[in-house]
C-alpha cells in the first residue's frame, strides 16, 4: 500500500514532539525571594533639637540690669551678674579681682551716700562690650575716698565699662568718675580741672529721667574709620603734632569735663599746649576703642615726667605721673565733634613723689596711641 507525503509527516509528528520534551528537564523553578526591607528606617524620625545660639552680647540689656543692681543696690541681686572670676578697675584706684571683691568695690562707691537716686543717661551696646553712663545723687553720710561725712547734697557723674561673657555674665567692669569734681562739691569749693588743663568743672544737671538713649554698633567701615580718627587723635597729641591733633577735629568741637567745656579749635590748641607743656615724655596708651553708631568710645592713659606745676599740684622733680582717661566721642563727617571726658584728676594730689607710676588699668589688649 503506498503512502502520500502527508501521511508520512502526520505518521511522524508525535515521535518529534516527545524529542523535544524530552529536551526539557522535569525540575521546578523556584520562585524568587522576596527582596529584605528594613520597615523601620520608612518611619518617621525625631529631627535632633537644635541648641539656640546665644544672643549677641550687643543686643542684651545687661548694662540696663547693670544700672538697675546699682540702683537699688542689693549685693545679694547684684551677684548674679557677676562672674566668678570678674574683674573690677576704677580709674587706676581700685583692681581687684572675684565677685564677692568687686561686689564689696561697688559698694564702696554707693554705701557712704544716704537718698540715693540713680539715672541713666547713655548706652553703648558693641560686640562683647557695653557702656553705660549714669548719674548718682545723694547725700553724703559716710566717709567716702578719705573724705569724712559732710551730711551735703551731691551729684557723681559716672561711666562703666561692661565686657560681657558668651553666657550673659560681666567678665570686666571698669568704672570712672571725677573725684576731684566731687570732693569739690562737698567742700563747697570751686575746682580747677583735670589735671589743670582742661578748665574749672561746675557740677552737670542730671540727666532727664525719661529713660536712656541706646545706641548699637553695626559693624561698618564708618565705624572703623571713626575708630581710626580717634587714635589719629591721640597719636598726634603723644607724637607732639600739633596740626594733626586739630585735623582730626571739627571748627566748632566741645570737649566736655564734667560740666566744663573747651569750644572751638582754639581752646583745643590751649588744651594740647598744655598738656605738651605739663609732661615730658608723653605717652597715650590706648586700653580699650570701639565706635557704636557715629561714636567712639576710648579708654586710654596719658603718662609722663612732670615738667611744671600743674593747676594746685606743685612741680615734683623726677615724678612720673599717669592719668586714666574715658572718652565718649561724638563724630561729624569723619572728625570729632564733641567729647564727654571723665579722668582720674585726683590722681596727682595720691601718687608717691619720686619716680612712681600708677598701676595699669588692666585694659584687655592695651596698644599704644602710636601704633
Amino acid at each position: 500500500m503506498s503512502v502520500t507525503p502527508l501521511a508520512r509527516t502526520c505518521a511522524r509528528a508525535p515521535t518529534l514532539l516527545a524529542i523535544i520534551l524530552a529536551g526539557c528537564t522535569p525540575e521546578t523553578v523556584a520562585v524568587p525571594a522576596r527582596p529584605s526591607v528594613d520597615w523601620y528606617s520608612l518611619e518617621g524620625s525625631a529631627v535632633p533639637a537644635i541648641e539656640p545660639k546665644p544672643t549677641p552680647a550687643k543686643l542684651r540689656p545687661i548694662a540696663e540690669q547693670y544700672a538697675a543692681a546699682l540702683s537699688a543696690w542689693n549685693p545679694t541681686a547684684a551677684a548674679g551678674l557677676f562672674d566668678e572670676n570678674v574683674h573690677f578697675s576704677f580709674a587706676g584706684k581700685t583692681d581687684v579681682r572675684g565677685r564677692a571683691e568687686v561686689i564689696q568695690a561697688h559698694a564702696a562707691i554707693l554705701s557712704p551716700f544716704d537718698e540715693q537716686k540713680l539715672t541713666v543717661g547713655r548706652i553703648f551696646r558693641a560686640d562683647e562690650m557695653q557702656v553705660v553712663e549714669w548719674t548718682l545723687s545723694g547725700v553724703h553720710a559716710r566717709p567716702w575716698m578719705g573724705l569724712a561725712a559732710t551730711h551735703k547734697p551731691v551729684v557723681i557723674h559716672c561711666v562703666s565699662l561692661l565686657w560681657v561673657a558668651d553666657w550673659g555674665t560681666l567678665l570686666d567692669v571698669h568704672v570712672y568718675f571725677d573725684i576731684l569734681a566731687a570732693k569739690a562739691q562737698l567742700a563747697g569749693e570751686a575746682v580747677k580741672g583735670a589735671a589743670s588743663i582742661t578748665g574749672p568743672r561746675p557740677s552737670e544737671p542730671l540727666p532727664s529721667s525719661g529713660g536712656p538713649s541706646v545706641f548699637v554698633a553695626a559693624g561698618t567701615a564708618k565705624e572703623d574709620e571713626d575708630e581710626a580718627t580717634v587714635r589719629a587723635e591721640l597719636a598726634a597729641l603723644e607724637k607732639g603734632n600739633e596740626a594733626d591733633f586739630l585735623a582730626t577735629m571739627t571748627d566748632d568741637v566741645e570737649i566736655v569735663l564734667d560740666g566744663s567745656s573747651m569750644r572751638g579749635k582754639d581752646e583745643a590748641k590751649q588744651y594740647f599746649r598744655a598738656a605738651r607743656r605739663a609732661f615730658g615724655q608723653l605717652d597715650t596708651t590706648i586700653g580699650s576703642v570701639v565706635g557704636v553708631s557715629g561714636d567712639v568710645i576710648v579708654e586710654y592713659t596719658i603718662e609722663g615726667a612732670q615738667l611744671a606745676r600743674i593747676g594746685p599740684i606743685a612741680f615734683v622733680p623726677n615724678r612720673t605721673v599717669t592719668i586714666y582717661v574715658l572718652d565718649v566721642v561724638e563724630m561729624r563727617n569723619g572728625h570729632i565733634a564733641r567729647v564727654r571726658r571723665w579722668e582720674d584728676s585726683d590722681a596727682l594730689s595720691t601718687w608717691p613723689a619720686q619716680g612712681a607710676s600708677a598701676p595699669s588699668n588692666g585694659a584687655p589688649g592695651a596698644t599704644d596711641a602710636g601704633t
